[in-house]
């Protein structure tokens, strides 16, 4: 009598695995970027592949809801989630998320189960992080002027990310307190603000903001300030009775910047120029020496600058002027000699 279990027992290990059901996840934990598509692998051996899915039951929870499921051949998807029909006649169960949100991060649990008494479980984690738009404002500040500039990082998450103010390569003691707030999406804003001193000399420092998060590509990223000394210059060409009269802007990589020339109170032409090293303005401008003499300068405006900058421009035996406009825009490189 007491033979028969030992036999029994040899019989069935001679069977080999294909007895058990087994439920594999060969990864438990992936990371997604927010509002891209996850797959959370899962898959299976039943104990009777012979039998086909008839007797599979399957189903992902997350956060004690019930996710799509696989009972009596038949599959029940959701709008996000979803499971494949002909990837669960391979014994793939792997589940797709689809726009994934912070919401959805968690532990999900894959069950397969084949009877009432035969029921197995794997369980994935699924991290979600997301990539920060960081941007300075502004981007350029002028060499010799105090000026406060601030590192903006947008949609950030996880919330374990620094801001740093970098001067020529080391830690600055110009920075001031971390400025944080979470959104709807429950993304992470925050504000690290530098306060610039000009130099006492002609070499500004290499100031950049540096920013360390597991989303971005090396894990940081860092912002170089631009410090520069903008150049405002004129041109006073003669053609026949009329002047050429240019306004150009140069000396720095502008974002954003805009020339106007103007006489008195009346703007002749103005240009507006983005990401570019030289911006310029001109008109035509005819004259009679008999009439009285009128103030004529160029202006310009930096986005993120809050005071314009202006230079007179004389014209040799300049008297009444009329007009004739002719706009330059912006300009890849023009030669001029300051008025």
């Amino acid at each position: 009598m007491k033979l028969l279990p030992l036999i029994l027992l040899i019989f069935l290990g001679s069977l080999g695995p294909c007895l058990a059901l087994n439920v594999f996840a060969p990864l438990h934990q992936i990371t997604v970027m927010l509002y891209s598509d996850a797959l959370l692998l899962c898959s299976f051996t039943p104990s009777s592949p012979d039998k086909g899915l008839k007797f599979i039951l399957i189903t992902w929870t997350h956060k004690e809801l019930k996710l799509p499921d696989f009972k009596f051949e038949k599959l029940k998807n959701t709008d996000r989630a979803m499971m494949s029909e002909s990837e669960l006649q391979e014994y793939n169960a792997s589940l797709l998320l689809k726009h994934v949100t912070i919401k959805d991060e968690g532990e999900y649990t894959c069950q397969v189960s084949e009877t009432m008494l035969e029921t197995k479980a794997v369980r994935v984690w699924l991290k979600v992080v997301a990539q920060p738009k960081i941007f300075l404002k502004p981007s350029m500040i002028i060499m010799d002027q105090p000026s406060t500039v601030e590192c903006h990082v947008k949609g950030i998450y996880p919330r374990n990310f620094t801001i740093e103010w970098v001067t020529d390569s080391q830690p600055s003691s110009h920075q001031e307190p971390l400025k944080l707030e979470q959104s709807e999406d429950q993304t992470f804003s925050a504000v690290s603000s530098y306060q610039y001193s000009p130099p006492t000399n002609d070499l500004p420092a290499n100031v950049s903001c540096l920013v360390k998060h597991e989303s971005l590509e090396g894990g940081l990223k860092e912002i170089p300030l631009q410090i520069c000394k903008p150049n405002l210059t004129t041109k006073t060409l003669l053609n026949g009775t009329k002047w050429r009269v240019i306004c150009e802007v140069n000396g720095c990589v502008f974002s954003g910047v805009t020339v106007w020339l103007k006489m008195n109170n009346s703007t002749l032409n103005g240009s507006e120029c983005h990401d570019i090293a030289v911006c310029a303005t001109e008109a035509a401008i005819g004259k009679n020496t008999s009439e009285k003499e009128e103030k004529l300068f160029c202006e310009m405006e930096l986005e993120g600058i809050d005071m314009p900058f202006t230079k007179n421009i004389t014209l040799p035996d300049q008297g009444n002027i009329t007009l004739g406009i002719n706009g330059v825009g912006c300009m890849g490189q023009l030669s001029l000699s300051q008025g």
